[in-house]
């Protein structure tokens, strides 16, 4: 769905913006811009606030996280037992990649204060790809709609 909801954000900032400067090469050319610059917007910060994530903490080492091999996780800390950021954990606890595609932080010493070390994961599991995609299809495909509705408008006062 996405890659057709682009498709319609592209074409419509290009018959926009080409609308407007009656200039069809700069028009292109600004349209895959703003493209790459909202594609960016929408895979670092947007697609992670479309949904309310999942909030996840175990015992590190526990084996009994859950599985975020296919999750689109947002964060990932060393936490108390009830999910709250431990300050200055960032230094006991390393990325550990067990496969091309998994991941998961391992704390390897227990906080100074010593208590466990739990882990706090949020994410969007894979269960939640196709509800996602269809959010982000419908606010990009309507960005994109809108826009040659808006080019229509203006070329047709433009005339009359």
């Amino acid at each position: 769905l996405a890659p057709i909801a682009y498709g319609l954000f592209v074409l419509g900032v290009a018959v926009a913006i080409g609308a407007l400067w009656r200039r069809a090469v700069p028009a292109l050319l600004v349209a895959f811009a703003v493209y790459v610059v909202g594609r960016s917007i929408m895979d670092s910060w947007l697609q992670q606030r479309l949904l309310s994530p999942v909030k996840a903490t175990w015992l590190d080492g526990s084996g009994r996280g859950p599985n975020l091999n296919q999750a689109l996780v947002i964060d990932q800390f060393a936490s108390d037992k009830s999910g709250h950021r431990i300050a200055g954990s960032a230094g006991p606890c390393i990325r550990h990649s067990g496969g091309l595609f998994t991941h998961t932080s391992v704390c390897a010493q227990q906080h100074a204060s010593g208590t466990r070390v739990y882990m706090t994961a949020l994410y969007q599991p894979a269960s939640r790809f196709w509800e996602l995609q269809s959010v982000e299809f419908g606010i990009v495909a309507g960005i994109g709609i809108a826009l040659v509705l808006a080019a229509a408008w203006w070329t047709q006062r433009r005339l009359a």
